[in-house]
């Protein structure tokens, strides 16, 4: 139970910055980033207290364009629910709010390395590119095994952007469903070193109504040679069968053997019928 406060309020506080990030960089004219929201969390000089007074009365707004007003609707150039954060995290014990931020700062470390943050800047792509661009578009996330377990979470997050972004509405033209321009196909080998992933345990059940499906593959590789053999054999015996095989069998008897189960008689004719003729040549 205590573990899930920290990670409720961890996720309360991370809405509240991801708005100031995203506003605040929109008023100096760019695109913010997870590493600018990890930077957030973590300002050389400044105590985090301090970050959230700022927080308070910053004019994300400062042309009143959005007409954002306060619980007491009164007009206000910063993002309510970013105020409403601040004030929330201000609110608490010392104590209580170092651990609140240290589990913030744990799941956002990660785009604190250079070579993340610089990849995770910009984009080139939207994902509705991925069902909706001009021509069908292929997206390839691939990690050397080296950086596996330290890139899980990026690649978490990606997946998890993905499903909601794309099954967060369902269009409709008149009484028929939109579809997408082309469908989706989650290819993910490795799968469990993912660890368990929610969102496709709660997704598996409507993604195909958004044109999307998942196929997943596992660490299932050594069952091949165990299950090849069986198959070669199956195989190889009806070919057998059907090319150079002349006696009673499945293959060349009526209805593929299966009158031998309620005409027992009939199948003893045909037997009879078959020695006859070896008998012969």
């Amino acid at each position: 139970p205590m573990e899930r406060h920290w990670e409720d309020s961890a996720a309360s506080l991370t809405t509240g910055m991801i708005l100031h990030a995203c506003y605040s960089a929109a008023a100096e004219g760019r695109i913010a980033s997870l590493a600018d929201l990890a930077g957030l969390f973590t300002r050389p000089g400044v105590q985090f207290r301090e970050t959230l007074n700022e927080m308070l009365s910053y004019p994300h707004d400062p042309d009143h364009k959005y007409g954002w007003r306060t619980p007491l609707a009164l007009k206000t150039s910063t993002h309510p629910v970013v105020s409403e954060k601040a004030q929330e995290m201000l609110d608490k014990e010392n104590k209580e709010l170092s651990g609140v931020l240290s589990t913030a700062k744990t799941a956002l470390t990660l785009y604190s390395d250079p070579l993340i943050a610089r990849n995770t800047a910009a984009s080139d792509f939207t994902i509705n590119d991925l069902v909706n661009h001009t021509k069908p578009v292929s997206l390839y996330l691939v990690v050397p095994p080296s950086d596996k377990i330290r890139l899980r979470r990026l690649i978490r997050l990606m997946f998890t952007m993905v499903v909601n972004r794309l099954t967060e509405r369902m269009a409709f033209e008149g009484s028929e469903q939109k579809r997408n321009a082309h469908r989706l196909l989650f290819l993910i080998d490795e799968f469990p070193s993912l660890n368990r992933m929610e969102i496709f345990a709660d997704a598996l059940s409507y993604m195909a109504g958004y044109g999307a499906k998942v196929w997943t593959a596992g660490n299932y590789y050594f069952r091949v040679p165990i299950v090849a053999p069986f198959i070669g054999c199956a195989f190889g015996g009806l070919l057998y069968d059907v090319f150079i095989y002349t006696g009673p069998s499945p293959i060349n008897t009526p209805w593929m053997g299966l009158k031998r189960l309620v005409r027992p008689d009939r199948a003893r004719e045909i037997d009879e019928k078959y020695g006859a003729r070896e008998a012969q040549a």
